[in-house]
């Protein structure tokens, strides 16, 4: 029994960290970010974020077409004197967040319920036995630390974003370039 609850940790912890892997290497091809805008007009639009130059942001409208090559028409340019405030977040942020928590949570309970060891049995005679082993022990807490770390990191992913106010100055817009493009380059 045992064997078997270290051979599931192991295959927990394997999963995870290849998923995690798979994220960060489909990251270095491209990074891909959730755009927000506010414009002077307060209408709000999303997209895709493309790119940015010195005058405006560029969002991607739409998926790619069918031949898988980008049009001019799928583009969208938002001008800097339009922009109140615009918002970045990374694309399955929430998601990596959870999955990074859960196996933090797995891996942390299931080596806490090992080192603690079995209980001592419990008396002859007694009513209630609460005597665990160290298996059950390192399955609970992986269990409840696996859930903890989920939510902890879901929140995490869900507020990881990065908020620029423009308020329609391109000077602004200029001065927050180097930021965008550090932000953009980040891992």
């Amino acid at each position: 029994m045992k064997q078997l609850s270290l051979l599931t940790l192991c295959l927990v912890t394997f999963l995870v960290s290849q998923a995690q892997l798979s994220s960060a290497q489909s990251e270095k091809k491209q990074k891909s970010f959730i755009i927000s805008i506010k414009t002077m007009d307060h209408k709000v639009i999303k997209g895709r974020f493309y790119s940015v130059n010195d005058s405006q942001l560029v969002l991607l409208k739409s998926v790619v077409n069918s031949s898988d090559t980008l049009q001019a028409h799928d583009l969208q340019y938002i001008p800097a004197e339009n922009i109140k405030s615009f918002s970045l977040i990374r694309k399955n942020s929430v998601l990596e967040g959870a999955l990074i928590g859960l196996g933090a949570g797995i891996v942390a309970g299931g080596i806490a319920g090992f080192l603690e060891g079995d209980d001592p049995p419990a008396s002859p005679g007694s009513w209630f036995d609460f005597s665990s082993t160290a298996q059950e022990k390192a399955f609970g807490y992986g269990a409840v630390l696996g859930i903890g770390g989920a939510i902890a990191g879901t929140i995490t992913g869900a507020l990881a974003k990065k908020n620029f106010t423009i308020g329609g100055k391109t000077e602004r817009f200029s001065d927050l370039q180097s930021q965008i493009r550090m932000k953009l380059s980040k891992n």
